[in-house]
């Protein structure tokens, strides 16, 4: 991983390297900004969000949304982050057409 931070500590870019991709994300800004921030819903596909929830609420996670199992048969749970973004993880997987 490699992340830049800005003079107030905030995070300006971060590189997550996985799976043979990236992803990039960086801190909220606001509004006027050229890249403002808001609310936005991230979903991280796992295989075993059991566990992955456990470490999360070890480690003082604000939990949102328990663990639960959804109709679609994703099996899932929600966090907020110190910033106020709501992550969710799950084994939910769209097939991606190809």
């Amino acid at each position: 991983m490699n992340s830049f931070e800005g003079d107030d500590g905030s995070v300006q870019h971060a590189e997550l390297e996985f799976a043979g991709g990236v992803l990039m994300l960086g801190s909220g800004r606001p509004a006027g900004d050229r890249f403002p921030g808001g609310p936005t819903p991230i979903y991280v596909a796992l295989d075993d969000p059991d566990s992955h929830h456990a470490r999360t609420v070890e480690a003082g996670g604000e939990v949102v949304q328990e663990l639960t199992d959804q109709p679609c048969g994703s099996r899932e749970y929600a966090v907020r982050d110190a910033e106020g973004y709501v992550w969710s993880f799950g084994t939910y997987r769209p097939e991606v057409p190809g």
